[in-house]
């Protein structure tokens, strides 16, 4: 993508801003594949490579952030599942999944600075899902973050005089579990 015009947003003083950043260029490439190795296991993998940069932007008449990386743009993602189906007869069918996620580091605001930046995460959630043989009753138990990690979602940073110099830090939710029941009446 060439972009001319670009618009980004960020927190002055007390209020949220939309600036003009002139130029931007992003290019990438992600590669995707799905592998059945048996009728029941099913392996995916993505691999993603982003290069995210303003070509011109002076975003005060001190601050030239030209070159800079774009904000929440992280060099490098990858994805991974495996999923494997058990087929129980006349009881349904099993369905055990696992899916893990790697981000690089990035960016959360357009300025590259170290407390604007993110380290490199990853989390993994895995769920269990039975389906009955008519397919009306589903039981789904699932976990998310299974490592409990805490893996930074966003930041927001007021750099203003008024409000000093905060910092306000949000997270991606704690690990987290359930089972959902569902009956379809449908035929």
């Amino acid at each position: 993508y060439d972009y001319q015009d670009l618009q980004v947003n960020f927190l002055e003083f007390t209020s949220f801003t939309t600036d003009n950043a002139a130029a931007a260029t992003i290019q990438g490439v992600e590669i995707e594949a799905t592998w059945l190795a048996t009728s029941a296991l099913t392996l995916t993998g993505n691999v993603n490579w982003l290069d995210a940069e303003f070509d011109k932007y002076q975003f005060t008449p001190a601050i030239d952030l030209s070159g800079d990386t774009l904000n929440r743009a992280p060099e490098y993602s990858v994805g991974l599942s495996a999923n494997y189906d058990f087929y129980l007869g006349d009881n349904g069918t099993l369905a055990a999944r696992v899916d893990w996620y790697w981000q690089d580091e990035m960016y959360l605001r357009v300025q590259n600075v170290p407390r604007h930046r993110v380290s490199s995460f990853d989390t993994a959630d895995a769920r269990l899902v039975w389906t009955a043989a008519d397919e009306k009753w589903t039981v789904d138990g699932f976990v998310r973050n299974l490592a409990d990690e805490d893996n930074v979602r966003g930041v927001t940073v007021s750099d203003g005089l008024s409000t000093g110099n905060n910092t306000f830090v949000s997270y991606f939710p704690p690990r987290t579990y359930g089972v959902r029941v569902a009956y379809s009446v449908g035929g």
